[in-house]
């Protein structure tokens, strides 16, 4: 009887299963409906992710994921994890703005868990032993596409205008090697600076949201560079309670002074901002 019974259950879950995937013609939604498999978040969105003292910028449209950075390699696990909760299996495209362990760290990690593309990075190793090994271990490690960041052309991705507002690979000082990348959503833009500091003067672009560089360090942020941008919004990578005491009283004097809307990663969390209608702003733990 048991025997039978089961032979039943077997055949109903297996004509109910048939049934689905013959009205839906694909095997993703069966996979769907039972709750295995959830679809990615059909967000238009820019995520700045809470990696501790360390920056990850997180773009979503149209199903797909790019990275810019990715912070440490203690976040990585987490931030894959993350990822996946959105329904996204793989990431299109990672730029690391410039090769230090907080902001290229956990992407020898992301590699070795998630499909990745394509990554946009510099030629030029970083001079400090650490940086170096895991500059070097990500090149060795992976199989992907690796693109030049002074060779990167502008391009669409979903939504999105993403091009390059500054570039200076060879400056003297690393932080100053920095990519400045624009992500532009119809009428928003933001400008994601990775650690940037006395070149920002040389920055001509204006956004609504910018991404503080070097966590809010001194030598970052100036007044140029805040009278070229003028942004509504401004968001804060930081680690809570660091050693670098990040962010510093002058660089939060200036946003003041410019009335500019402050979120830190370390006192709100992830701050995502949802473009599908207007500009929404969500901070999440």
């Amino acid at each position: 009887m048991k025997t039978k019974l089961h032979k039943i259950i077997i055949i109903a879950v297996v004509i109910i299963t048939t049934a689905i995937i013959s009205v839906t013609g694909c095997l993703e939604k069966a996979f769907v409906f039972f709750g295995l498999k959830r679809l990615p978040d059909s967000a238009d969105a820019v995520r700045f992710v809470d990696v501790g003292q360390g920056d990850c910028t997180l773009v979503q449209s149209d199903g797909t994921v790019m990275l810019i950075d990715t912070g440490d390699a203690s976040h990585a696990i987490s931030l894959c994890n993350y990822i996946r909760s959105l329904g996204f299996e793989k990431i299109d495209r990672v730029i690391i703005t410039h090769p230090h362990s907080d902001h290229l760290g956990g992407l020898r990690t992301i590699c070795q868990r998630m499909q990745v593309d394509s990554v946009y990075i510099t030629t030029v190793p970083p001079s400090d032993l650490r940086d170096r090994e895991v500059f070097d271990g990500f090149k060795e490690s992976y199989s992907g596409e690796i693109v030049s960041l002074a060779e990167m052309d502008d391009f669409r991705f979903g939504g999105f205008d993403v091009s390059t507002v500054f570039f200076d690979e060879n400056a003297a000082d690393e932080n100053d090697r920095s990519a400045v990348i624009s992500i532009r959503f119809g009428e928003y833009d933001f400008l994601v600076t990775g650690d940037i500091s006395g070149n920002d003067v040389n920055i001509n672009h204006s956004a609504d949201v910018l991404k503080i560089a070097h966590h809010g360090s001194q030598t970052g942020t100036s007044a140029e560079l805040l009278d070229a941008v003028k942004p509504d919004y401004a968001v804060i990578s930081v680690g809570a309670d660091n050693s670098y005491d990040h962010p510093s009283d002058e660089v939060l004097s200036r946003l003041k002074e410019w009335e500019t809307k402050i979120y830190r990663t370390d006192c709100n969390g992830m701050v995502s901002f949802f473009l599908n209608d207007g500009m929404q702003i969500i901070t999440e733990y």
